[in-house]
């Protein structure tokens, strides 16, 4: 495992330790091109952000968990992910992230249907959190897409950080990839 704190000035000095689980070798590079890509769209609330390898999980490529209180995000890839091509990889990548950017929104308003429900019949509580899950699904989908075109486009370039020790890089030194090389 791996912990970085993050030099502040490659991240709008802000504050966020970055912890990579272990992973096969295989997922190595592919998790590694991904942040880079990413790491600017981890919302400012956290402070920590874990990256796992799942050999399992309830979702088809990857799965967030978060921890607000805590002010901490976990992300766990899976087999399938890596099986993606780097433009999808990081199309599910942003999507978690779109995740963790509503986690604030979701809580308050999961604690307010609760209270608002909790003499209803199961039904309806149901079928209200049923709607809201999907209009939060679909928000996250929304924002991935935006967040993927912003760095396609090259309004957004890759967070330049050596993610071995968390310094950040000059473009002399840093390995991004040339804009027409994306699959």
């Amino acid at each position: 495992m791996t912990t970085l704190t993050i030099d502040p000035a490659a991240l709008g000095n802000r504050a966020l330790t970055l912890t990579i689980g272990p992973m096969p070798d295989a997922a190595a590079e592919p998790v590694r091109v991904a942040l880079t890509e990413c790491l600017a769209f981890v919302p400012r609330w956290v402070r920590e952000f874990e990256v796992y390898f799942a050999d399992r999980q309830h979702s088809e490529w990857a799965e967030t968990k978060l921890q607000s209180r805590y002010r901490r995000a976990e992300m766990f890839l899976n087999e399938a992910w890596l099986k993606l091509s780097p433009r999808k990889r990081r199309q599910v990548v942003l999507h978690e992230l779109a995740h963790v950017w509503l986690m604030p929104f979701h809580g308050a308003t999961h604690d307010a249907f609760d209270a608002m429900l909790n003499q209803q019949p199961e039904t309806v509580s149901k079928t209200c959190y049923e709607v809201f899950e999907a209009g939060m699904e679909t928000t996250a989908e929304d924002l991935a897409h935006l967040f993927d075109e912003m760095i396609e486009s090259g309004s957004v370039a890759p967070v330049s950080i050596d993610l071995r020790t968390g310094a950040r890089t000059t473009p002399e030194t840093s390995s991004k990839r040339k804009r027409g090389s994306r699959a």
